[in-house]
C-alpha cells in the first residue's frame, strides 16, 4: 500500500492515486527542511579531489602576520573614485590658475529660483 497525503493543490501525476502526493520519510523530511533551495545549487561546482590536493599542500605561517591595525596599506584610487570623493568633500573640481582668482565663486547666488515649484510647496507646508 502507498502513503498517502492529502494535497489541495497537487502537481499533476505526483501519486498514482488522484488528489495526493507520496511524502518524504521523516528523516529525509528534515534533511530537505534543511538544505537550502534548489536555485543554489546551480554550478560552478568544486571538483573535491583538487580542492583538498590544494589544502594539503598549503603552507600557512607559523605567526599570524605582522600588520598594523587600521592601515590597509599603501594603495592608489582609481580615477573615477578620486574624482567621486573630491566632489562629495567639496573640493574643487578645476586648480585655480594664476590668472584666475576665487572671486567668482563668491557671486554665485545660492537662492533657489523663482518658480521653483518644490520649494514653494515646502515653504506652504512649514506655514501651515
Amino acid at each position: 500500500m502507498l502513503p498517502f497525503k492529502p494535497r489541495a493543490v497537487v502537481p499533476t501525476a505526483a501519486h498514482p492515486v488522484p488528489g495526493g502526493v507520496f511524502p518524504p520519510p521523516p528523516a529525509a523530511s528534515l534533511l530537505l527542511q534543511s538544505l537550502p533551495p534548489p536555485e543554489c545549487f546551480h554550478g560552478p561546482h568544486v571538483i573535491i579531489d583538487k580542492f583538498m590536493e590544494l589544502m594539503r599542500h598549503i603552507k600557512l605561517p607559523d605567526k599570524p602576520v605582522g600588520e598594523e591595525n587600521g592601515k590597509d596599506g599603501d594603495y592608489r584610487l582609481d580615477p573615477g573614485t578620486r574624482l567621486s570623493l573630491e566632489i562629495a568633500s567639496g573640493a574643487r573640481k578645476r586648480k585655480i590658475t594664476e590668472n584666475e582668482s576665487d572671486e567668482e565663486d563668491t557671486e554665485i547666488s545660492l537662492s533657489a529660483p523663482v518658480n521653483d515649484i518644490y520649494r514653494a510647496r515646502q515653504q506652504k507646508k512649514v506655514i501651515k
